[in-house]
C-alpha cells in the first residue's frame, strides 16, 4: 500500500535509467515484486478481460525481454499473505469490487503470473512469509540490484549503494532500444531533504500509525516540509509526531528483520500460503473474486467438496486444526463461512475416483473441471472443450466476436472456481506418494494455458444456433481431439443436458432432459 502521497512528493528526485538491447555491459541484478508486476502487466498490455492465455504470453514475453537485457540475476518475489493489520482494508476492497464483475477477471492475474513464471518460464521465484515489498528490498541489497515494484514503501528502504534503488513499474517504458525507467536511490533522496526522511513518512502516515494521529492529506509538499523543518528547529516536533511513533517508523524500514524468510513452498500461491502459515484461529482462506453477477449464487459453492478435501490434506498433520474460515461472496455481500475439516487425507486421484486416467494431465484437468460442474449442457461442455483444444493445438477457430450472455458469464465463473479448487487439491498432496507429478503440473497452467473465454462465448453462440463443432474448427486434429474428449466426458457425465445433438451431421432438436 505504501505511504500516502509519498511517491508523488518525491517524484522529482528520481533519475532516468536505461538498459539497452543488446546490453553494453552487465546491468546487475533485478528483483521484481511479483503481485505488483502481475497487476501492472495486466493493465499495461490492455488484455481483453477473459483472455488469460494472452496474459500468459505477455508474462513469458516480458521475462524473455528481461533476459535479453543481460541481468545477472532476475528474481520474482511473491507474497506469502497479507498481515492481519490489513484485514479491514481487504474487506472494504472486496466489498467495493463486487459492484464491478467484469473487471474481476484481474484478480487471478497474481496466481497466473506465479504459476507461469515458476513453472513454464522456469524463472527464479521465491515466496516470502510476509508482503513482498520488504523482502524485495532485502534481496536487492543482498544482490546489489534494483527493485521493480509499485509501492512507495520502497523509497524508504536503505539499499546503500548509489546504483541500487527502487524503480516504479509505472515509470518504465519499453522501446526497440531496451528499457527505460526512473530510479530512486535512498541516499540521493536524503540529500534533498533538510530533515530525517522518516519524519516525512511518519507525518504522512505509515501503516500501523496511532489511530489518534492527525494525518495531513491536503497540504502541498512545500508546506509540509516547511512545517516539519520549523518543528525540528523549535523543538516542537513532539506536538506533530510522538517520539515513540518516529522510533517505530525507523524500525519498520530496517532490513535486519530476522522474521523475514523465503522458506515457503515457492510454487504454492500466496493465498494458500497465507492459509497454511496463518497465526489466526481458525486459519482464513480468502477466495479470489470472480466475474460474478451479484444476483446469482456464489460460483465457489459447487467446488466446495474439492476445497474441503484440500483443507483436510493441508492440516492432516495438525490435529488441532479442525476448522477453516472461508471468505467469499454471498449475493451482493462479503460472506464468511466456518468449515469443519475433520476428514482423512485423500489424494487427487482418490478424490476424483481416477476418472479420465488415460488422458495427459492438461486434458485431464479440463475434463475433471467440467465433470465437477453441475447441470452442464452439451453446448457448454463442447464450447469449453473447443476453447481448450484450439489453444492446446494452436489452431484457430472460425468464430465471430459476441457479447457474453449472463448465462455464459456465470458458467465462466463456475469453471474458474472449480479449476482453482482443483489446483488447491493438487497443492495439498503430500510430497511422499504424490499422485500428480508437480513437474507435469508446473509445465501447464490450468488457469491460463488454454483459457480464453472469448473463444468459449463465441463457440457457445455458434453452437446454440445448431451449428456443428466441425464447422467451427479449422483442422482435423482439433475436431478429433475435441470429439474424443467430449465422448469420454459424456460417457461419465450421463445426466448431461442434451439441448441439440450438435455432433450429428443433421442436427435435430431433442427434448430437454429433466435434471433431478
Amino acid at each position: 500500500m505504501g505511504v500516502p502521497r509519498l511517491g508523488r512528493f518525491l517524484e522529482p528526485f528520481g533519475k532516468v535509467l536505461h538498459f539497452q538491447v543488446p546490453p553494453t555491459g552487465s546491468p546487475g541484478s533485478i528483483v521484481i515484486d511479483g503481485p505488483a508486476f502481475a497487476y501492472w502487466l495486466w493493465f499495461a498490455v490492455s488484455i481483453p478481460p477473459p483472455n488469460y492465455r494472452a496474459f500468459q504470453d505477455a508474462i513469458l514475453n516480458f521475462h524473455q525481454f528481461l533476459i535479453s537485457l543481460g541481468f545477472r540475476t532476475i528474481e520474482y518475489v511473491f507474497d506469502g499473505g497479507l498481515p492481519y493489520s490489513k484485514h479491514q482494508t481487504r474487506k472494504a476492497r472486496y466489498q467495493q469490487n463486487m459492484s464491478d464483475p467484469i473487471n474481476a477477471y484481474v484478480h487471478l492475474c497474481v496466481p497466473i503470473a506465479h504459476h507461469v513464471l515458476k513453472g513454464i518460464a522456469g524463472a527464479n521465484v521465491v515466496v516470502c512469509n510476509q508482503e513482498a515489498d520488504k523482502y524485495c528490498a532485502l534481496r536487492a541489497r543482498e544482490l546489489d540490484g534494483i527493485v521493480l515494484s509499485q509501492d512507495s514503501d520502497l523509497l524508504l528502504f536503505n539499499l546503500e549503494n548509489p546504483h541500487t534503488g527502487y524503480v516504479p513499474l509505472h515509470s518504465i517504458s519499453i522501446t526497440s532500444e531496451g528499457l527505460q525507467g526512473k530510479l530512486y536511490n535512498f541516499q540521493e533522496i536524503k540529500r534533498h531533504l533538510p530533515f530525517d526522511i522518516y519524519l516525512l513518512a511518519a507525518y504522512l502516515g505509515v501503516e500501523g500509525h496511532p489511530e489518534d494521529q492527525v494525518i495531513d492529506y491536503h497540504s502541498s509538499f512545500q508546506q509540509i516540509c516547511k512545517v516539519l523543518e520549523e518543528s525540528v528547529k523549535t523543538g516542537t516536533l513532539e506536538k506533530l509526531i510522538s517520539t515513540q511513533e518516529l522510533h517505530r517508523v525507523h524500525k519498520f524500514y530496517l532490513l535486519d528483520d530476522i522474521s523475514l524468510s523465503s522458506q515457503l513452498n515457492d510454487f504454492m500461491w500466496g493465498r494458500v500460503q497465507e492459509l497454511l502459515h496463518s497465526t489466526l484461529e481458525p486459519p482464513e482462506m480468502w477466495l479470489p473474486q470472480l466475474p460474478e453477477l451479484p444476483a446469482r449464487p456464489c460460483s465457489w459453492t459447487e467446488s466446495a467438496p474439492l476445497r474441503l478435501q484440500a483443507y483436510a490434506n493441508f492440516f492432516s498433520n495438525q490435529k488441532s486444526k479442525t476448522e477453516v474460515l472461508e471468505y467469499s461472496r454471498k449475493y451482493a455481500q462479503l460472506s464468511k463461512k466456518l468449515i469443519s475439516i475433520k476428514f482423512d487425507y485423500a489424494s487427487v486421484i482418490d478424490t476424483m475416483q481416477n476418472k479420465f486416467a488415460n488422458w495427459p494431465l492438461p486434458h485431464r484437468l479440463v475434463l475433471w473441471t467440467l465433470r465437477c460442474l453441475k447441470n452442464l449442457t452439451n453446448i457448454a461442455a463442447t464450447s469449453f472443450l473447443l476453447m481448450h483444444t484450439s489453444l492446446y493445438l494452436n489452431a484457430p477457430l472460425r468464430l465471430q466476436s459476441v457479447t457474453p450472455t449472463q448465462e455464459g458469464t456465470a458458467l465462466v465463473s463456475r469453471y474458474i472456481a472449480t479449476s482453482y479448487s482443483l489446483c488447491m487439491l493438487v497443492f495439498s498432496e503430500s510430497d511422499k506418494g504424490r499422485s500428480i507429478d508437480l513437474q507435469s503440473f508446473s509445465s501447464f497452467s490450468p488457469l491460463s494455458s488454454t483459457v480464453n473465454f472469448c473463444l468459449f462465448h463465441e463457440a457457445m453462440g455458434k453452437l446454440k444456433t445448431g451449428r456443428s463443432p466441425f464447422s467451427i474448427v479449422s483442422d482435423r486434429a482439433t475436431a478429433e481431439l475435441t470429439y474424443k474428449l467430449y465422448k469420454d466426458l459424456s460417457a461419465d457425465y450421463q445426466d448431461m443436458d442434451i439441448i441439440i445433438n450438435i455432433w450429428n451431421t443433421q442436427t435435430t432438436k431433442k427434448k430437454r432432459k429433466k435434471i433431478n
